[in-house]
């Protein structure tokens, strides 16, 4: 079995919407100004579901569930079982990956605000690095940036910097265009985001939200699937806690328990 096939391991960027320039300016002596610009029904329609997925990501303090995931690429498919606990908002993050028949733990990694433990236990390897130098798409075979797939996992769309913010309000589509790459948010009737498609580079990639259940009085997506040209990766939460606080200890960067582990750059 490919372990390092999959990793599964993780806060809103600002945005900047562009405003449309009026038809024309008055003419007067002196120091010209411009005449006030009324926002358009685009622009409010876009206004309104930019905060609503940004609402939407900041739903909870705390999650943790455990999920069956399933990895398929062109020729095969490999069926594993995650823990996973976040603190979403000082963006810590523990996920723990085991084999899913007999449930041996192949990988577990852990980020403690932009430090990163990355243990691999069918090598008895551990590694320490920064949060920038974490590169998960070398062992999750996915084209997604780590913060996409980090916020995915735990049920949150990522927004990318962009310029221009605009949306097709028949049928609740936000898009955002930044100077690289774009992203395309699509709402459900119920008004909760279901889809972002990302162009990154000249690539494409996706990530898909449904089975939506209600914990407490917020909404989160049971079933999770990121993919791209060729692959994909699908989360089924089988349970989810919200807001249930999480102890401090749990992202501790601590290697006491690696004893025989070798540890590498």
């Amino acid at each position: 079995m490919r372990a390092n096939s999959l990793i599964v391991c993780a806060c809103a960027c600002l945005l900047i919407i562009a405003s449309v320039s009026c038809a024309g300016k008055a003419v007067k002596v002196g120091k010209e100004e411009p005449e006030p610009r009324i926002p358009s029904e685009e622009q409010d329609e876009a206004a309104a579901l930019f905060d609503r997925l940004v609402s939407f990501n900041n739903k909870a303090s705390f999650i943790e569930g455990n999920a069956f995931v399933m990895y398929k690429d062109n020729e095969e498919t490999y069926s594993f079982r995650i823990h996973a606990i976040a603190d979403m908002s000082r963006q810590n993050y523990k996920l723990s990956v085991d084999e899913y028949i007999f449930k041996i733990p192949l990988f577990t990694v852990v980020k403690n605000k932009n430090d990163v433990l990355a243990i691999t236990h069918s090598k008895k390897t551990y590694t320490l690095i920064c949060y920038e130098d974490l590169d998960l798409s070398r062992v999750t075979d996915l084209n997604i940036p780590k913060d996409f797939f980090l916020h995915a996992v735990f049920g949150a769309f990522y927004v990318i910097e962009g310029n221009t913010v605009f949306s097709s309000p028949e049928e609740h589509i936000l898009r955002i265009d930044g100077a690289d790459n774009s992203q395309e948010v699509v709402f459900s009737k119920e008004m909760l985001p279901v889809q972002s498609s990302y162009s990154l580079s000249g690539k494409s990639a996706a990530v898909q939200f449904s089975k939506y259940r209600e914990i407490g009085s917020i909404q989160f997506p049971h079933k999770i699937t990121l993919s791209d040209d060729q692959k994909n990766l699908r989360i089924n939460y089988s349970n989810v806690k919200i807001d249930t606080p999480v102890s401090a200890d749990t992202f501790a960067l601590d290697t006491s328990g690696l004893e025989g582990y070798t540890r590498i750059k």
